[in-house]
């Protein structure tokens, strides 16, 4: 995840300082725990939200023309932008060299479609699949819901049902989705260079055969 503030220059952040105080965050970490199966402890991500705002905030994100948040298709990041970040432009980063259709979840769902409605055909699926992906790298998200809709009368029952459950995922990822814009604003869709600095600061720091960390030690050696 990153954020991008732009006025004369351009800062990627992550991290900042604590604070989590109020009646909505409670009520979602009460949620949290009557969760069997939580994907990622709810407090520390409220934390996490809180600390980037602080820290895009000293940054000069209040008084930045331009606010852009880029992140993969991690839920929990865009619920993070939804309330620390909101009035940041929402872009769905993909790794260096990649297209935009080949975004990991975004491709994974097409493909899941694409399995469904040609189960037998290799060579249909496959082309069912690449067609989807070049709408969406070429014109964004609607374009991609815009074939979706002209496809999803050429099926019926199940097949049907497939298509409309992909239209229901781009739907609400339209403004996430709009590379053609983007790019043409000039904005940074990519997000190899978080995901490098997490692999140099991270994975080379602490991932080394045999290393076990405390939460204090990890944070001291990261910091």
């Amino acid at each position: 995840m990153l954020v991008q503030v732009r006025k004369l220059c351009k800062i990627w952040t992550v991290g900042g300082e604590n604070s989590l105080h109020n009646s909505h965050q409670k009520a979602l970490l009460v949620k949290h725990l009557r969760d069997k199966k939580p994907k990622l402890h709810l407090w520390k991500r409220l934390t996490f939200g809180a600390r980037l705002y602080r820290l895009a905030c000293r940054c000069g994100y209040r008084e930045a023309d331009e606010k852009l948040f880029a992140a993969d298709g991690g839920e929990w990041c865009w619920s993070i932008h939804q309330q620390y970040l909101a009035v940041a432009q929402g872009i769905l980063g993909r790794a260096a060299g990649e297209r935009a259709g080949h975004w990991y979840h975004a491709s994974e769902h097409v493909w899941d479609t694409a399995r469904v409605l040609h189960p037998d055909d290799d060579e249909a699926r496959r082309q069912w699949a690449d067609q989807a992906l070049t709408h969406l790298h070429d014109g964004g998200g609607c374009a991609l819901l815009e074939w979706l809709t002209t496809e999803r009368s050429h099926w019926r029952c199940r097949k049907r049902k497939a298509v409309t459950q992909l239209m229901a995922y781009v739907q609400p990822r339209l403004d996430r989705t709009d590379d053609p814009t983007s790019l043409a604003h000039g904005w940074q869709i990519g997000s190899g260079m978080i995901e490098s600095t997490a692999k140099q600061l991270v994975g080379l720091r602490l991932k080394g055969p045999g290393m076990h960390w405390s939460e204090p030690g990890a944070l001291t050696v990261t910091a």
